[in-house]
């Protein structure tokens, strides 16, 4: 399989089309931090996870949901374009994403996972995930994609390298007959046993023979049963022991995502703290309903005075009708010009006496001084409200009985009175509101950090296989305990080995005895065909055994090779992969003089890598195929004079490989860097070179200000 192009849109910063030419050997991606190469890594981990359940939607470009209006639908998409044996094919995988109508959100749509074939009359589609499966098969996925150095420990580990023995070995073809093998053994014993069992002479002995074996045979299942659980128990401990050597880094990031996650989820709980929406209490309980009669107060006004003065006039003729003059008579209240005087109560006793006392009317400012015609008036005025307090034998039906105009001009006083309160209580209200949907869209912002740090703690997991994030969060906690756990199973081990060692020649005596009772007798056919299955049996053992030996060393030998080419003049030692007490296979550099190496960063890398190059080599040769190789930084422990003949001998080999790096930026000021060209040409990098980074200008607070641009140097 060789890839030919990569199109990644609206994935994370990759906003839009953007399509790399990839080039059938060397392909350099270069950018700084930030800038997007793990979300290209991150792009094609996605496309190659054949699994099409509706994705998580932080992997959509928060730019093209920016860029959408409510309603307005797009697509993300990633393909790659590639050739397998001779013929042209393209997988790609994607869903369509749409904006809310309240503009706050997006919902997706079901993954679509499709390939096509390329044929002389068009593309003609089929199923992605099969394809895939077909074309570049989990297994060899398995080894294709790595992140960053610390990926490459993976290849240290029991479970992988198994993995690689039983899949690119002669053994996978095995399993079968070695079942088979082994139920036929044990099937001829068992008839052997029966066979000899039937000779009277025999039968005590036999009888005896047989109890011992099976007596030693059980014996031993339980033997060997401790003995994997054991070497599994070894294993594990060794599996947590290797990650948290190899997972200092990895701890300190994990602490710090840690604290961070802690105070986000501390910031969210004080912001959804403040957040206070129940706006019905200050609607009735505030008043702020009367805010809505704030642009038509004048209005409600004069219709309100206008109504009070109607009232007092219906009033005024109903008494004149009804002939109940006699208090305005002895009063003489009327007004000269015939207008509707002020009722009764109005101004208040209070007040009238005041106006009396100080000899002036206060209603008009009119002097009135003792015995004026204003003096009278008020003083009659006076006289008529106490007359009216008095209990009246003759009582008339009111004109009004009820007081809602004199309530609607007290409620209409008491609003021009305190429109101010209410404007300000509405303006309150107001600011509320604003304030709440600001600290809502601080919330989604905060929620949106915490998703983001809780998907770098999954990546970071994901470094230190097999290292859960508690292990990481205390990392060195246990570390005493497991090698003490680890070295008591080690030396458990070795005394079950011995054991079972001594068990099977016992049982294997114990066979020759009763095989012995057979002789010259009709049971001896049995003892020939249960030795025959025996050996069989035997021979299938030490032909896996005898396989697995030989792929080994040929791994070893072409990784040697590879060792050799990415260290040139340099110390590199040799590969060596050899099985530990726990059966465990293991990965590493050894002297000349059999003793192993403890290397360097930059060595150690180049080790893992020459295994990988030697998985791909033989994986060619296997299965008359190759694969591609995507590195995510893995030279970020190189010295300069190191860097530069890794790429050289990477850009030699007859390989597709794929780097994304930070390398050959010169930093000329703060996250401000230009292409180091010198050292470019130095190089002589014949493969497809292209520089990413983030376009400008864009906000560094706001990840919807962030895209990617591509670049192609050469």
């Amino acid at each position: 399989m060789r890839i030919h192009s990569i199109e990644i849109k609206n994935f994370r910063s990759y906003v839009g089309p953007n399509r790399f030419e990839i080039n059938s050997g060397l392909t350099l991606i270069i950018g700084a931090n930030g800038e997007g190469k793990t979300n290209l890594y991150d792009a094609m981990e996605w496309l190659f996870d054949n699994n099409v359940r509706n994705d998580s939607k932080r992997v959509v470009s928060k730019k093209a949901i920016a860029a959408l209006n409510p309603g307005d639908t797009e697509e993300l998409m990633v393909a790659i374009d590639f050739e397998h044996n001779d013929s042209k094919y393209r997988i790609e995988k994607s869903f369509s994403f749409t904006k809310n109508d309240d503009d706050t959100d997006i919902r997706i749509s079901p993954v679509n996972f499709t390939g096509y074939r390329e044929e002389t009359s068009g593309r003609v589609p089929t199923d992605g995930a099969r394809l895939l499966d077909n074309c570049f098969n989990a297994s060899i996925r398995h080894f294709s994609l790595m992140a960053g150095e610390e990926s490459l420990k993976v290849l240290n580990q029991h479970s992988t390298l198994q993995y690689l023995i039983h899949t690119f070995s002669a053994i996978r073809h095995a399993d079968k007959f070695t079942a088979f093998t082994k139920l036929a053994t044990e099937l001829a014993q068992r008839a052997n046993q029966n066979a000899i069992s039937k000779n009277a002479k025999n039968k005590r002995d036999s009888d005896r023979i047989t109890r011992d074996i099976e007596s030693l045979t059980s014996t031993l299942r339980q033997q060997q049963s401790q003995l994997r659980n054991k070497q599994n128990e070894a294993r594990n401990y060794a599996t947590q022991i290797d990650a948290i050597v190899n997972s200092s880094e990895a701890s300190v990031e994990m602490r710090a995502l840690e604290s961070r996650l802690e105070k986000l989820k501390s910031e969210k709980a004080q912001c959804q703290s403040r957040i206070h929406e129940n706006y019905t209490i200050a609607l009735l309980d505030d008043m702020l309903v009367l805010g809505g009669i704030m642009p038509i107060l004048g209005e409600y006004s004069e219709k309100v005075a206008n109504a009070e003065r109607r009232r007092r006039k219906e009033e005024h003729d109903y008494i004149l009708k009804e002939g109940e003059r006699k208090a305005l008579k002895k009063i003489k209240l009327e007004l000269e010009n015939g207008a509707t005087p002020l009722p009764v109560y109005a101004p208040d006793e209070k007040f009238m006496r005041e106006m009396l006392h100080d000899h002036i009317c206060k209603v008009c400012g009119t002097p009135a001084p003792e015995g004026s015609p204003a003096y009278n008036y008020i003083q009659n005025k006076l006289n008529a409200y106490l007359e009216s307090l008095k209990k009246d034998e003759e009582k008339t039906k009111p004109c009004f009985p009820n007081s809602y105009i004199p309530q609607l001009a007290k409620r209409e006083t008491i609003i021009n009175n305190e429109k101010s309160a209410i404007a300000k209580i509405f303006q309150q209200v107001q600011d509320l509101i604003e304030y709440n949907e600001s600290r809502k869209k601080q919330l989604r912002m905060i929620e949106e950090n915490i998703a983001q740090v809780e998907e770098d703690q999954r990546k970071l997991q994901a470094r230190v296989p097999g290292v859960s994030k508690e292990v990481l969060l205390n990392n060195f906690t246990n570390l005493t305990n497991w090698n003490k756990y680890k070295s008591e199973c080690e030396l458990k081990i070795v005394n079950l080995e011995h054991s079972i060692e001594n068990l099977e020649t016992e049982i294997a005596n114990k066979r020759a005895d009763l095989n012995k009772l057979a002789v010259n007798t009709p049971a001896a056919i049995y003892s020939k065909i249960a030795d025959a299955f025996e050996c069989i049996q035997n021979a299938f053992k030490n032909a896996l055994i005898r396989n697995k030996t030989e792929f080994i060393l040929e791994l070893e030998k072409v990784a040697n090779k590879y060792l050799a080419k990415l260290n040139v003049e340099d110390f590199k030692g040799t590969v060596h992969i050899y099985a530990d007490v726990t059966g465990s296979m293991r990965i590493s550099l050894i002297d000349a003089d059999g003793t192993t190496i403890d290397p360097n960063k930059a060595l150690e890398t180049t080790m893992y890598m020459s295994v990988l190059f030697a998985v791909s080599e033989l994986t060619e040769i296997k299965k008359d195929d190759e694969y591609p190789l995507l590195f995510d930084a893995p030279t970020s422990s190189f010295a300069v004079g190191k860097e530069k003949d890794f790429f050289r001998i990477i850009d030699n080999l007859d390989k597709q490989i794929i780097i994304v790096t930070k390398s050959f930026l010169t930093e000329v000021g703060p996250n401000n860097y230009v292409l180091d060209k010198q050292l470019l040409d130095e190089l002589k990098i014949k493969g497809s070179i292209y520089r990413i980074e983030k376009k400008k200008p864009f906000d560094d607070k706001n990840q919807a200000t962030i895209q990617t641009v591509i670049t192609r140097i050469r």
